[in-house]
């Protein structure tokens, strides 16, 4: 019998050496076994251990104009804190490396921790940039080593980000100041005096 549920096998008569032999009928209970479907009702996996992004604050700008770009390292296990980061394809920018960070982030209702990384990006001419993708190198360290925090032993990885492009046109002759150089953005200017008073003459 297969179907779950009480069943009993029946009584079975045999003969051998020409005697008859027979055996007695007994209960057999079978139980639902667990279920192998892997069908549209299959449970989802759990949240990546670890996974990354970039983004831009724009994707179109003008020459000279200010583009951040931001890449973030979101990991729920413990790595080394020696990561090493390869950022994407820069040429063609002036870039200024800004402080990193790092915070707690929940990610699709799962709590992360966040090691975020930002560059201030100026392109020097119009063109359309493929940047690339960046990538976090990180050792995730094995569970209950005591020792491999500390000697930095555990499994490499390289957590890589999808590729950004961002596409860069020539400012309009339309409304150009007069001697302006092509700087866009915004600036503070601030003046100071050398000494508060200075003699007569």
């Amino acid at each position: 019998a297969r179907t779950p549920g009480s069943h009993v096998v029946p009584a079975v008569t045999f003969t051998i050496g020409g005697k008859t032999f027979a055996t007695n009928a007994f209960p057999l209970a079978i139980a639902t076994g667990p279920s192998t479907s892997s069908g549209p009702g299959q449970a989802p996996e759990g949240p990546r251990p670890f996974f990354a992004t970039a983004e831009v604050s724009r994707r179109q700008a003008f020459a000279g104009e200010q583009v951040l770009c931001t890449l973030k390292l979101f990991f729920r296990v413990q790595i080394h804190r020696n990561v090493q980061i390869v950022p994407p394809n820069f040429n063609g920018f002036w870039v200024e490396e800004l402080p990193q960070r790092q915070y707690e982030s929940a990610h699709g209702g799962t709590s992360y921790h966040v090691w975020e990384v930002r560059y201030a990006l100026f392109p020097s001419a119009p063109s359309t940039y493929a940047l690339g993708a960046a990538a976090f190198k990180i050792t995730v360290i094995q569970s209950g080593d005591p020792f491999a925090a500390f000697f930095g032993q555990g499994r490499a990885y390289s957590v890589n980000t999808e590729p950004l492009a961002v596409t860069v046109s020539s400012l309009p002759d339309t409304g150009r100041p007069a001697g302006f150089t092509g700087a866009v953005g915004s600036y503070r200017v601030t003046a100071a005096l050398d000494r508060d008073t200075v003699e007569a003459g």
